[in-house]
């Protein structure tokens, strides 16, 4: 027969002389797991390309949103921000492709707006981020002039969920430093990406620059060649007419490709 003395003894050992830290780690952690959930399902969301609505990039809003509902902005450590930046950066690895890229500047740039009108620095924490700020190249300088209003086309109080009152409904948090971070590497990508749309237009319009200054040389050779005047300037003529129709065609699709991504018209 058990003894009952040990049965209790085991009993009590188990409720009474548990180690406290055991009972506090568990909601913790489930705080943690649950965490983990929501960044799961925010990356999962984010990958996918979820348009626009009206001229508002979704992803960019959802971002913000969860952000900060989850106060993310105002913690001291965590793995949100990399995680984010990560999945843009997966996203444009594909650097010919200028319909996504022209998405993702328009999501992180409409992103980096929010952040800007949304978070506040204080003490040594907003150091950083004002040193680069000042050191900004000429694109940022327009963007931060931007950013002093609401640009338009941009409805901000409509992104913060309010029902009117403008630019200036947005609710300012104070950020911690893994906040300030992500603004400067939300900032670093708006940069890259606007670099890559740049020199993709700069690789298809060279040649046709090259050949708009190559055929007035072409009609020279074939006047020393004894080629009629007429006929030398008339060929050059359309060919001159038909480069500069191919700069003009490429010029309009990537500005309509920016345009069916709502990049922000300050860009």
């Amino acid at each position: 027969a058990v003894d009952p003395r040990s049965s209790l003894d085991l009993h009590s050992h188990s409720m009474i002389h548990r180690d406290p830290s055991e009972v506090e780690d568990k909601p913790q952690k489930s705080l943690n797991e649950k965490q983990q959930e929501n960044q799961e399902l925010l990356i999962r969301c984010i990958v996918q390309h979820l348009g626009f609505q009206g001229n508002r990039p979704i992803t960019a809003c959802i971002i913000y949103k969860c952000l900060l509902q989850w106060r993310s902005f105002e913690v001291e450590r965590t793995s949100v921000f990399d995680r984010i930046i990560q999945t843009i950066g997966h996203a444009i690895e594909t650097q010919d492709n200028n319909n996504t890229l022209a998405y993702w500047l328009s999501n992180a740039s409409t992103l980096l707006l929010l952040l800007q009108r949304t978070l506040k620095a204080s003490g040594a924490a907003g150091m950083a981020p004002q040193r680069r700020r000042s050191s900004s190249a000429t694109l940022f300088g327009r963007m931060t002039q931007s950013f002093r209003g609401a640009p338009q086309g941009v409805n901000l109080a409509l992104i913060n969920g309010a029902g009117g009152g403008g630019a200036d409904t947005l609710r300012q948090v104070e950020a911690k430093y893994p906040a300030l971070l992500f603004k400067q590497q939300l900032t670093a990508y708006v940069e890259k990406i606007y670099g890559m749309i740049r020199d993709n237009l700069k690789k298809e319009i060279s040649p046709l620059l090259g050949l708009c200054i190559q055929a007035p040389r072409t009609s020279r050779a074939s006047l020393v060649k004894g080629a009629s005047r007429s006929v030398a300037n008339t060929a050059a003529q359309q060919a001159l007419i038909a480069h500069w129709q191919g700069i003009v065609k490429s010029l309009t699709n990537f500005l309509n490709t920016l345009k069916s991504n709502n990049v922000p018209s300050f860009l």
